[in-house]
């Protein structure tokens, strides 16, 4: 009789190990590893324009830009986004001026740092008179020092001979005021007929680094 308890328990031990196999090896059939591949890159627009020229404070626009004057006479300016031309003013003595304003937008995320004013050169060249005579080089020369041209760009006020910047800035979605006037200062020199001005192109940069 005990050896039949002892072999009854064997048998349910057996039974038992069999059955703990069972459940190992059913949860193994139904075991699976799954894989998540992942990656994400970003790519910068080929070009972001910190700055652009506009008639309008809100939003780049192209257009005209009529000049105040000061005794001068002076044409309309055409402006786009990255150029204003057609800046043209018309002395006929000293103590004259002519300003054209518009605007520099900044219609993007970033801040937008003026890195750089640079002006063109100023030449003087004598032009055709009406009674044919040609005027005299050396008073075109000293007529031409006191016609000078002054870009103001927000805060800072650039001519030929100053161009320092010093932490200037354009916020993002925002906007500064640029001026450009042309004078012929009181108390200068006159020339013995008519000369041309031209002040070749000035540019102005900004960017997204001081």
């Amino acid at each position: 009789m005990q050896n039949n308890n002892r072999y009854s328990k064997y048998v349910a031990l057996v039974a038992l190990l069999i059955a703990i196999v069972g459940v190992s090896l059913g949860f193994a059939a139904y075991s699976n590893t799954v894989t998540i591949k992942a990656a994400a890159d970003y790519r910068a627009p080929d070009e972001v324009n910190v700055a652009e020229l506009s008639v309008d404070q809100d939003e780049q626009e192209d257009g005209s830009v009529v000049p105040t004057t000061d005794g001068a006479t002076a044409d309309t300016a055409v402006l786009t986004d990255t150029q204003i031309q057609n800046i043209k003013v018309h002395f006929t003595a000293p103590d004259q001026s002519a300003t054209y304003s518009f605007y520099a937008v900044n219609p993007n995320a970033f801040i937008g740092y003026l890195n750089s004013v640079v002006l063109g050169s100023k030449t003087c060249t004598a032009a055709a008179n009406n009674n044919g005579s040609t005027t005299t080089a050396s008073l075109i020369a000293d007529a031409c020092e006191g016609i000078m041209m002054t870009v103001t760009v927000g805060s800072g006020t650039f001519t030929e001979s100053n161009t320092n910047i010093s932490s200037h800035t354009i916020d993002a979605n925002d906007y500064e005021p640029i001026t450009v006037t042309i004078e012929y200062l009181d108390g200068s020199a006159v020339a013995d007929g008519n000369f041309d001005v031209s002040f070749g192109d000035t540019t102005i940069l900004y960017g997204t680094t001081d």
